[in-house]
């Protein structure tokens, strides 16, 4: 059975930052990783104040991505309504595994409806017996 053995990084993908209607993005250098999980972070805020887009990419440069199936928000999956009480924390989970086609740079593109502080990390980690 595998498991995660080794974390190797985490990195920040977008620093906390107040998002408007403007798309925002970021991404991560995954070389070496077996297992990414992404965390979207977004602050307490109205009920209004949601996700206009969200989803996750891949590339093999910096300069290009392409949206990774399942990681699309509004399409593959529904983009949950804010928390108005606790912080919003939405969690993507990426596996070489069953993903063996992932390219080495994973990208974060997300947008508001309106101005909210959201930021982004990505864990890395090595797989093992």
């Amino acid at each position: 059975m595998l498991e995660l053995q080794e974390r190797i990084k985490s990195a920040i993908m977008i620093a906390p930052v107040s998002v408007g209607t403007s798309a925002v993005t970021g991404y991560v250098d995954t070389l070496g990783a077996d297992e990414i999980v992404v965390d979207v972070y977004g602050a307490t805020d109205a009920a209004a104040d949601v996700f206009s887009s969200l989803k996750l990419q891949d590339g093999a440069t910096t300069s290009a991505f392409t949206d990774l199936t399942g990681a699309i928000g509004g399409t593959s999956f529904t983009i949950p309504a804010p928390n108005t009480n606790t912080p919003d924390i939405i969690r993507f989970h990426i596996s070489r595994v069953k993903t063996p086609a992932l390219r080495r740079y994973v990208n974060c593109s997300l947008a508001c409806t309106t101005a909210r502080i959201v930021g982004v990390v990505a864990h890395m980690g090595r797989l093992g017996q």
